[in-house]
């Protein structure tokens, strides 16, 4: 039993520092002028959470993550007391100091690097993209292009992640290879969870992409925002399946 707890921590570990620091690599994109300090204030406190209940799950990785914590701590609460002369600096030195702590947690596999950098990008840019589109209920008349810009940063992410993948089972070809010819474990429970990662963690989110693009042009936000609520659900499958195929088979999808 013990065995499997730690891998489950390992697991959320992971997942809720790549969406705390997918959160902040998404806000550089967005424009703190047009959409107010309360959209940042607000997606700080939750990145600097979610950061916080991953370290206590698994402290071990306090040394790696104390640059990101500490520097994400000091850009909340340059929000919270409205201090917003260096705060464009400091969410661009954060997003940095995340980003390096999970390549340095990814060890010598630069396959590894990209796949986890990547996700956090993507698993951050729809979460922020998805807020975006209920923060036109706070303020009103705010331009319906900033949802636009998210959406379009949010394919981007995806496009970069399809690339990433294809890099690093070029990479990691050997350990591709030795899955399919693995005589451990039943052929069906590897092509499962490449078809919902392929088709729920990568497909499926472009596609809604192209809708809430759409949506944005003929000002619908309310449905471009239900929209990126289907992709937030289904690129949290998708990059759960990816862990399973990095953790369980060594393989960064």
């Amino acid at each position: 039993m013990y065995p499997l707890w730690k891998e489950d921590v390992r697991v959320a570990f992971l997942i809720l520092s790549q969406i705390s620091i997918g959160i902040i690599l998404a806000l550089i994109a967005i424009s703190l002028d047009k959409v107010g300090r309360g959209f940042f204030s607000f997606h700080a406190a939750l990145a600097l959470s979610l950061e916080a209940i991953a370290l206590a799950l698994d402290r071990s990785r306090m040394p790696a993550f104390a640059p990101y914590g500490a520097s994400l701590l000091i850009l909340t609460v340059l929000y919270q007391v409205r201090k917003l002369r260096w705060t464009g600096t400091l969410i661009r030195l954060t997003a940095l100091l995340g980003a390096a702590a999970l390549v340095w947690i990814a060890g010598p596999s630069t396959a590894d690097a990209l796949a986890l950098v990547s996700s956090a990008w993507v698993l951050g840019a729809v979460l922020v993209a998805m807020n975006l589109g209920h923060w036109y209920l706070v303020i009103r008349g705010l331009p319906i292009d900033l949802l636009g810009v998210a959406n379009r940063r949010l394919i981007q992410a995806l496009v970069l992640r399809i690339a990433c993948i294809a890099i690093g089972v070029i990479l990691a070809r050997e350990a591709w290879a030795a899955m399919w010819t693995a005589a451990g474990g039943p052929m069906w429970d590897k092509v499962l969870f490449l078809t919902v990662r392929v088709a729920f963690g990568l497909a499926a989110p472009l596609v809604l992409s192209w809708m809430v693009h759409e949506c944005v042009k003929i000002k619908s936000n309310q449905s471009a925002t239900g929209i990126l609520y289907v992709s937030v659900v289904f690129i949290l499958i998708g990059e759960l399946s990816g862990l399973y195929f990095l953790l369980h088979r060594g393989v960064p999808l």
